[in-house]
C-alpha cells in the first residue's frame, strides 16, 4: 500500500471515530447545539446566536443553562429553555423593585441586563437612530409616551424611568408557608423565597420580557439539559 493511501485511510479512520463519538454524545444528551429563539436572555444572548450546551460540566450560579420546562399551551409536554442560573437549593431569592438579591446580596449590579423603560416621545426622536441600530423593541402607548426594552446602562445615561412590572406571580407553585402565601408577589417584587432541595431558580437577562422561574417555578435537577459552554 502506498504512503498516500495509508495517510488517506488514517484520515478516514479518524473521521469515522469522531463521527461515532459525536453520535454517542448527542444520543446520550451529553451535549447539543442550539439556536437562540427568543429575546428573554438579551442583551447577553441574542436571537440567532448559536450555543453549545454540555451536560458534562457542573453549572455554577450566573451560568446560562438549558433545561426542560413543562408546556401545556399546545398540549402536554416539555420545551427546551435557555436561561441564567441564579440560585440553587437552599438559596434565598428576594426581588425588590426589580432588583434581585441572592442570600441578601445584590447580584444585578454585576450583570448586563435589560428592563422596560418609559420613553418620552421627544427622547425617542432625539435617539431614534441609536434605538434603530440596536434593534430595540419599542411600543407606543400614547402620542407622548413609548415603552422600550433597553439595556440598563443606556437607560441610566438617558435618565429613563423603569416601567414597574406588576404582573402577579402564581405563588401556589412555590409551596410557601401560610404566612408567605398571604402576600401578593409580582415579577418585580418577589419573595423572599428559599429554593427547595434538588431545584434550580432561573431568570432571563431581559427581566421584564422573560418566562423563567418567576412564572413557572423552580426547575427540578432532573430537567437539566446542560450548561452553555460556548456561544457566538
Amino acid at each position: 500500500m502506498s504512503k498516500n493511501k495509508k495517510i488517506i485511510l488514517g484520515i478516514l479512520s479518524s473521521l469515522f471515530i469522531l463521527f461515532i463519538v459525536y453520535n454517542n454524545l448527542v444520543q446520550n444528551s451529553l451535549y447539543g447545539i442550539y439556536t437562540i429563539q427568543t429575546i428573554s436572555s438579551s442583551p447577553t444572548l441574542e436571537v440567532g446566536d448559536k450555543i453549545i450546551v454540555s451536560k458534562l460540566f457542573k453549572p455554577n450560579r450566573n451560568d446560562f443553562i438549558s433545561y426542560k420546562r413543562v408546556e401545556n399551551l399546545f398540549g402536554n409536554g416539555y420545551i427546551d429553555v435557555i436561561s441564567r442560573l441564579i440560585a440553587t437549593e437552599n438559596d434565598t431569592i428576594l426581588i425588590k423593585n426589580g432588583i434581585v438579591f441572592l442570600n441578601g446580596i445584590n447580584i444585578d449590579k454585576n450583570l448586563s441586563l435589560k428592563h422596560n423603560y418609559v420613553l418620552p416621545s421627544e427622547e425617542y426622536s432625539l435617539n431614534k437612530q441609536l434605538f434603530q441600530e440596536k434593534q430595540e423593541f419599542i411600543y407606543q402607548i400614547s402620542n407622548e409616551t413609548y415603552i422600550i426594552q433597553l439595556e440598563d446602562h443606556i437607560a441610566s445615561k438617558l435618565k429613563l424611568q423603569h416601567q414597574t412590572n406588576d404582573n402577579p406571580v402564581d405563588i401556589t407553585q412555590f409551596k410557601q408557608t401560610p404566612k408567605s402565601t398571604s402576600l401578593i408577589w409580582t415579577i418585580d417584587n418577589f419573595g423572599p423565597y428559599i429554593v427547595p432541595e434538588n431545584h434550580f431558580f432561573t431568570l432571563g437577562d431581559n427581566r421584564d420580557n422573560s418566562m423563567d422561574s418567576r412564572t413557572h417555578g423552580p426547575i427540578p435537577f432532573n430537567q437539566y439539559n446542560g450548561k452553555i459552554i460556548n456561544h457566538n
